[in-house]
C-alpha cells in the first residue's frame, strides 16, 4: 500500500501533466453511433449474463471488506496471476432483506456501463447459496480512508476528484440512472490516486423520479427524506456536500 505523501505528490504530478483529460463527453456525437441503443441491449440482456468459473482456480489473499449480504475477497487467478475483488453475496440475506431487486439492479447496471471512473464487472457465476461477482481490483483502498488520515485536502485535489465525480454522474444520467450512494467508503482511488466509483447497489434506471427510501442516512439528501420523489438532482446534492474541503 502507498504512503499517503506519494498519495499527494501524485495527484499534483497527475494534475500538473494534464494526464488524463476531464473534457465533458459529447453525448450529441455519441449519440450518432448509436451509444445509447448500445448500453440498452447491453443493459436487457444482463439478466441472462453468466460465466462458468471454477472458483478453485482462484486464490484467496485477504478479506477486503465486510457487508450486510456478503463480503468482498481479493483474490488472484492462478492461470494470470491478476489480482480481482470478488464480492460474495449470500442468497438467503438477499431474499430475506428484501433485497432481489437491488441486487438484479446492480448486476444489470455494472455490467451495461463502461467509463474509466467506474468499476468494472470482468464476470458474473452463482451456485446454490452465493452469487459471485467477479471486479476490478483498485490497489489504493477507499477515499474514506484517506479523509480520515489528511482531515481535508488540498482545493485543487478536491476540485480534481470532484470533476471527476462530475463526469461520472454525466454519463449515468445521460442513460437515466441515478447513483443515490455517494459517500466517501464507495470511492476507490487507484495507484495513480483517480477514482473509481464502487457499489451500485443502490442505483436505479428511472425516468423522471422515484419514493424509494434508500441510500445511507447520514447521506440522505432533502428530497429523500421529504419522501415526495426524487431523481438526478439528489445525487448533484450529495456531491456538493459531501466533498472533504
Amino acid at each position: 500500500m502507498q504512503t499517503y505523501s506519494y498519495f499527494n505528490e501524485n495527484i499534483s504530478h497527475n494534475i500538473s501533466c494534464n494526464e488524463y483529460s476531464l473534457n465533458s463527453i459529447d453525448y450529441n456525437t455519441l449519440k450518432n453511433i448509436q451509444f445509447k441503443e448500445d448500453f440498452e441491449k447491453r443493459y436487457q440482456l444482463s439478466y441472462k449474463i453468466e460465466y462458468e468459473l471454477d472458483l478453485h482456480k482462484f486464490e484467496l489473499i485477504i478479506t477486503l471488506g465486510q457487508g450486510s449480504f456478503g463480503r468482498v475477497l481479493l483474490v488472484v487467478f492462478e492461470q494470470n496471476k491478476i489480482e480481482y475483488a470478488l464480492k460474495v453475496l449470500d442468497k438467503s440475506k438477499i431474499v430475506k432483506y428484501n433485497q432481489i431487486k437491488h441486487v438484479q439492479n446492480e448486476i444489470r447496471i455494472l455490467n451495461a456501463i463502461r467509463h474509466p471512473n467506474i468499476i468494472i464487472m470482468h464476470s458474473l457465476f452463482k451456485d446454490n447459496s452465493y452469487i459471485y461477482v467477479l471486479m476490478e481490483y483498485v490497489r489504493g483502498g477507499d477515499l474514506f480512508s484517506y479523509i480520515n488520515k489528511l482531515k481535508v485536502f488540498q482545493e485543487h485535489i478536491t476540485l480534481f476528484f470532484a470533476a471527476q465525480i462530475v463526469l461520472v454522474f454525466e454519463y449515468l444520467h445521460f442513460f437515466n440512472i441515478i447513483y443515490r450512494d455517494l459517500k466517501p467508503e464507495n470511492i476507490l482511488v487507484d495507484h495513480h490516486g483517480y477514482l473509481k466509483l464502487a457499489d451500485f447497489g443502490f442505483a436505479k434506471q428511472i425516468q423522471q423520479r422515484t419514493y424509494t427510501l434508500c441510500g445511507t442516512p447520514d447521506y440522505f439528501s432533502p428530497e429523500i427524506l421529504q419522501s415526495k420523489g426524487h431523481g438526478k438532482p439528489t445525487d448533484w446534492w450529495t456531491l456538493g456536500a459531501r466533498m472533504p474541503i
